[in-house]
């Protein structure tokens, strides 16, 4: 199987002080849902019969997608010190 190209974008601005740090990011800012890998896993009945714990009977394919458009802020203290 061939797959698309795709591409990923990650977006982070920041500010930093001696005491705390902010953070505002965005991955995958144009929330791209490309299939970005596929595997292909053949069925095993006599395994599966053997080992039920490891139960695979029939051919199934595996498909690896990005994780969704995720936005938030991080920010960060630090205590103590000088």
């Amino acid at each position: 199987m061939q797959l698309n190209n795709y591409t990923i974008g990650n977006l982070h601005i920041g500010v930093t002080s001696d005491r705390w740090d902010a953070l505002v990011y965005a991955n995958n800012i144009t929330d791209d849902d490309t299939i970005q890998g596929v595997s292909a896993n053949p069925g095993d009945v006599a395994q599966s019969l053997d080992d039920p714990s490891n139960f695979s009977p029939a051919n199934t394919t595996g498909l690896t997608m990005p994780d969704p458009r995720i936005i938030g802020i991080r920010f960060s203290y630090r205590f103590g010190g000088n």
